[in-house]
């Protein structure tokens, strides 16, 4: 992740300040791998995610529907729409936070299946399944491309820059080369 911050104070005579705040972007790409089994009306789901959601948690989604939420929490597994820990056969999640696997019970002969998890705010990751009659063991590899703004924590920021002059043309200036920056900043990072 590359965050570039740049905070110029500028002052002149009159005590006027320019702030100039310059947040690069970037692109983040993660792969999120997904398969099932059927087994009669019974699905074992794998859920696959190159990096660990900041939540420890999964959505299951079955025709669109959430289905349940699987959250690693204190080294423990819950099926959050339960509130209780997981049983070996209902579901699990490796301990570094990446693995999912849930049971689902009733499964229809043709449905989609969907396996959810946020990212950061404005990034989701996700994949969907297709079971059919002929097909009980799809499975299906999705890479996102999350952009990367804002402060390292995941919240967002505004950045931009404020210039506050009162007739000093240097100062003027000073603003519109660092609005340039700014400008050249993202268009580098667009690129990379």
């Amino acid at each position: 992740m590359i965050l570039l911050q740049l905070i110029v104070y500028l002052s002149c005579a009159h005590g006027i300040t320019a702030v100039a705040k310059m947040k690069a972007q970037s692109k983040e790409s993660i792969a999120v791998t997904f398969e099932g089994q059927k087994s009669g009306t019974t699905v074992r789901f794998n859920c696959s995610l190159q990096r660990a959601p900041p939540s420890k948690t999964v959505q299951f989604l079955v025709n669109s529907i959430t289905a349940n939420n699987i959250r690693l929490y204190q080294g423990e597994c819950y099926l959050t729409h339960k509130g209780s820990p997981c049983s070996l056969f209902e579901c699990q999640c490796s301990k570094d936070g990446k693995r999912y696997f849930w049971t689902y019970e009733e499964a229809k002969e043709t449905f989609t299946a969907t396996c959810k998890a946020r990212i950061k705010k404005g990034c989701n990751i996700n994949a969907t399944i297709q079971f059919t009659d002929t097909n009980l063991a799809p499975h299906k590899t999705i890479t996102t491309t999350c952009e990367t703004t804002g402060n390292t924590d995941g919240t967002d920021s505004t950045s931009g820059t404020m210039c506050c002059t009162k007739s000093s043309s240097l100062l003027l200036l000073l603003c519109l080369v660092i609005q340039l920056q700014q400008k050249i900043g993202r268009e580098l990072l667009n690129h990379l």
